[in-house]
């Protein structure tokens, strides 16, 4: 999708263990990658770590507090512990793309990127509704290393409007 590019500023939401940090600071060079998981993470030379949970109620405050300005491409890779049950699984992962919506909707730079995972299950139409008010450009994306019947898969949505 090549969203990554030299200089942009990104926020890793649920960064641990850092495999997309190491490649976010990589592309966009040291000092441009913010992460944020509510567990602790080790911190990769040229990124910023604070241990923030996006449910956590203060979440947007310590975010402003931690970034300081608005970044460009908003990640989220995060997904709720699988408890075996697949609606429950659906539901709590669907938490956590609506608190990352939230704060894509709160810090993203106007034309800016957010990126998150989701299990298909039936309520991800409604992120998807305020995805499509949000955004000029919003793609679904399976990929390549997901089993065929898992219903993991990433939305992309591209060209933020800005927070009215």
């Amino acid at each position: 999708f090549n969203f990554l590019k030299p200089n942009l500023k990104v926020l890793e939401l649920g960064s641990a263990p850092g495999a997309w940090t190491q490649v976010n600071v990589n592309i966009l060079g040291k000092n441009n990658v913010w992460c944020i998981d509510k567990v602790q993470m080790e911190v990769i030379e040229g990124t910023f770590f604070n241990k923030i949970d996006v449910l956590d109620e203060m979440v947007l405050e310590k975010l402003g507090k931690f970034l300081k300005q608005k970044v460009d491409i908003i990640e989220s890779d995060m997904a709720s512990s699988s408890t075996g049950h697949s609606k429950t699984d659906h539901l709590r992962t669907m938490s956590l793309c609506e608190a990352s919506y939230d704060i894509a909707n709160n810090f993203l730079n106007k034309g800016g990127t957010f990126i998150s995972k989701v299990l298909q299950g039936g309520t991800e139409n409604e992120l998807l509704i305020k995805l499509k008010n949000s955004f000029i450009n919003v793609k679904h994306a399976k990929p390549k290393s997901s089993r065929k019947e898992s219903s993991e898969m990433y939305v992309i949505a591209t060209n933020f409007r800005e927070k009215k």
